[in-house]
């Protein structure tokens, strides 16, 4: 007889290693599968950095889950007894009249954001490292920050383990069934029986969904600069289409990450093309422009975004299974809210509506898929 939990959570990564340790929490029987060890570098997980931060250009029903964000990752800190959000500031810089310095604008104020309007010579001032157009301004968000992505993976996988939830790794998952009382997973190395499960596989995601969402996995470069002086915020400033903007990270032992937000290839994450020299001399080129003395290239690295068509997370009943959870479609922006993702995923299974309604739920795509 296969073995039998409450919930079965396929993947193990910022996600899923949320979902778990959330349900762990509340008591329930829950078993972690992936086919590899987490954290690991294969999907969207991995490095030394991702950002969090108070402020949205998204829509005003986003704004919950980035202020609980911070407490829920807070709290992680305190159960784990681990370091893992340090706050560094976030600059964004572009015109006054751009798109994207509006949006920012007009979201903080439901959010209520300290920020501060720098002009050019502000910005030369507090942060003589980087370089603005005269005609641009800068926005500056000083209560965000930096999360160290493998720490808070392990942080919430060993919190889960202390509260009794089973961890296996390495082990793939190949199929799953559902019928009205009970769901069926075949892996690998065996078979296990739930009366939950929840699809949280990242870049793997449409492989076992069973059903056709918009889903697609976008490539990404990040490219890392030596840098000894400091003193840099979180970066982000424009970049040319189809890019939405480069962006860059200052991290412990003396590294910057920049990479571009959105703008890659369409790929499969069996087959991730390896890093070019002409896509790190596309990012320099701009690293240059704004941050002259970072010139150093260290290392290069890829990474996966799993995306909506409108940039939502997709959470919710999996549209044609009552007990199957679908958490995916984190869209370049997914880790920051890890916890409150977890949070949303355990109350569903307790019988609490996720709150964030029919935003995020599949079966807003229903007419896209029909």
């Amino acid at each position: 007889m296969p073995d039998l939990f409450d919930v079965i959570v396929l993947g193990g990564g910022a996600w899923g290693s949320a979902v778990t340790q959330h349900l762990a929490m509340r008591n329930r029987r829950v078993l972690c599968l992936d086919q590899f060890v987490p954290p690991h570098g294969k999907g969207s997980s991995h490095g030394r950095s991702r950002v969090i931060r108070p402020g949205t250009s998204l829509p005003e029903q986003n704004g919950p889950l980035i202020q609980r964000a911070f407490e829920l990752w807070h709290r992680l800190e305190r159960d784990s007894h681990t370091a893992l959000l340090q706050l560094t500031g976030f600059l964004s810089v572009g015109t006054p009249e751009s798109e994207r310095i509006a949006n920012l604008l007009e979201g903080y104020i439901p959010l209520s954001v300290p920020h501060k309007v720098m002009s050019p010579p502000e910005v030369a001032q507090q942060f003589p490292r980087l370089r603005l157009e005269a005609n641009e301004i800068g926005l500056y968000e000083p209560e965000a920050g930096r999360l160290d992505p493998e720490a808070c993976v392990h942080a919430a996988l060993e919190l889960a383990t202390r509260h009794g939830a089973s961890l296996r790794f390495g082990e793939r998952a190949d199929d799953w069934t559902a019928d009205a009382n009970e769901i069926a997973v075949s892996t690998s190395k065996g078979k296990y029986r739930a009366s939950w499960l929840v699809l949280a596989l990242g870049p793997w995601t449409s492989g076992l969904l069973k059903v056709d969402l918009p889903l697609w996995v976008e490539r990404q470069v990040t490219v890392w600069y030596r840098d000894t002086e400091g003193g840099l915020p979180i970066l982000s400033f424009p970049a040319q289409a189809p890019a939405h903007s480069l962006y860059g990270v200052p991290e412990p032992n003396g590294f910057v990450k920049f990479a571009f937000h959105h703008g890659g290839t369409a790929v499969h994450p069996e087959s991730v093309p390896s890093v070019t020299a002409a896509e790190v001399t596309s990012i320099s080129s701009l690293v240059r422009e704004r941050c002259p003395d970072l010139m150093g290239v260290a290392e290069s690295a890829t990474c996966m975004y799993t995306n909506t068509p409108d940039y939502q997370y997709v959470i919710g009943r999996h549209p044609d299974s009552a007990r199957v959870i679908v958490a995916a479609g984190g869209s370049g922006r997914g880790f920051h809210q890890a916890q409150v993702v977890g949070e949303m995923v355990a109350n569903y299974v307790e019988g609490r509506p996720i709150a964030q309604g029919s935003f995020m739920s599949p079966d807003r795509f229903r007419d896209r898929t029909s």
